[in-house]
This record gives structure tokens, sequence and C-alpha cells, in this order.
């Protein structure tokens, strides 16, 4: 069997798009992920960068839904395994049945979870915006060393985590700071920006008012969006925590 051709990532296109009509080009059997679909495209960001895989419904209208008693698949997580996206079904699955039914038959819908990645979308922007006030308080802006990036910038499906390997990177006081001049910008309404690296494949920025990080994950337009950020400080083991949030909705 040959291998499908590699995923076509229509997500860049247009961060917003919430539908998109596929083909299911295989069904493959992840020791890690179980069954799972590799689609001829796709709206569902994989794991990775700090940001959780996407979630999805792919629609199973007309005979195929009828002939495997389902109206519906639930994609429950995005990843890559090897070259491949993968978007991992939920729970078992008869693989056969379903690679006879799926698997080059016809073009289905895939539906987005709109809600899990949009709030992914603001936190990942408030992780980058995080960052860049810290550095305009305690970094080189305000005469301080370089600020590195975090080590860890981790995003789950209610809060985000940035961790500095440096110790006590700032105290309670300029944190609050952060935290209101970060509210003040965003409030402002800047544009955010993504693009590719035109020199390196696959290498993606993240852009705003000035500052550009490397970030290969999903944003919104605009700070706006994001919403108030709250942030509680962690200081211990010789490193520095931040972990945030951003309103429901």
């Amino acid at each position: 069997m040959t291998s499908p051709p590699e995923t076509t990532l229509t997500f860049y296109e247009d961060f917003y798009r919430t539908e998109l009509e596929v083909w299911v080009d295989a069904l493959t059997l992840s020791e890690r992920f179980g069954p799972c679909l590799v689609l001829s495209e796709t709206l569902c960001h994989p794991h990775g960068g700090g940001q959780k895989g996407d979630r999805a419904v792919l629609a199973l209208d007309g005979e195929v839904g009828k002939r495997l008693g389902l109206e519906k698949m639930a994609i429950v997580d995005t990843r890559r395994e090897g070259e491949r996206i993968v978007h991992v079904l939920d729970g078992a699955a008869d693989t056969a049945a379903l690679e006879e039914a799926l698997v080059g038959t016809r073009p289905f819908l895939l539906r987005l979870d709109w809600k899990f990645r949009h709030h992914q979308m603001r936190l990942h922007s408030a992780a980058h915006l995080l960052h860049c006030f810290v550095e305009k308080i305690v970094g080189e802006s305000a005469g301080g060393p370089p600020l590195e990036f975090p080590e860890t910038s981790d995003l789950q499906p209610e809060f985000g985590l940035n961790r500095y390997a440096r110790k006590e990177l700032l105290d309670a006081a300029r944190m609050e700071r952060v935290v209101a001049e970060l509210n003040a910008f965003s409030a402002e309404g800047h544009s955010i920006a993504t693009r590719a690296d035109p020199e390196t494949e696959g290498f993606r920025y993240w852009e705003c008012a000035g500052w550009v990080i490397p970030c290969g994950g999903t944003h919104p337009r605009n700070t706006a969006e994001i919403g108030p950020v709250e942030a509680t400080l962690s200081l211990k083991r010789g490193k520095t925590g931040m972990t945030f949030r951003v309103p429901a909705g």
C-alpha cells in the first residue's frame, strides 16, 4: 500500500474557517493514539508549539452514514505522527468497516470545534504578549539583561503557562504592572498577523505592533479578541512561572 499524500494545511489560509469538504486518504491504527484518519486537507491544527491539537467532527450524512449507523465521527485530537497529520478518533472503532466506507469513497464535511480552537487562539496570543510585556518591563527594553523565550510555553484547555529558567525574574508588583499594561494594550485593538518565512519551508512568525516571535500556531486577528488576561506568578525551584487565563467565550 502506498502512503497517502501529505495533508494540505488549509487552516493557514484562514484561521476562522470552520467547515471544509475533505477526502479521507487513509485510516491508520496508531500505537499511541489508536484509530486515526488521514485527510486530504484539514482545518485542524496539530498539537505542537504548546498549542493543543484541534477537535472536530466528520459528518457522515447519506449512504455512508446509514451503512455505519453513524451521523458523525468525533475527532478528539490532531497530532503529527512522523511526516503525517493524523486526526484521532473517539474510542474504539471497527477499522475495517471504517476503511471500506470512508477511504476514497466520497468527500465528507469536516466541522471544526470552533469554541475550543478560538480559546486556544486567544490563549496563544496572550502567551506571546505576556512575554513581550515582561521583556518590556524587566528585559533589555528596561535596561536589564536580554530576556530569553520561556523554556516552557504550554496551553491547556482552560489556561496557559509560561515558565522561564531564570530565578525570580520579577516580583509580584512588576507582575501586576505586566498584566495591567498588557490588558490596556490589548483593549486598544492592535492587529495580529502570522506569516510564513519565504526562505525556510515550514517556518512561520507571529507579529504584533513591531514584536515578532517565531510561531506556527493559530491566532486571532486582533488583540481585542483576547479579552482581559488574568495571571499569577510562581517562583520556585529556581524558575519563574506565569499561569494565565482569558475569559471563556
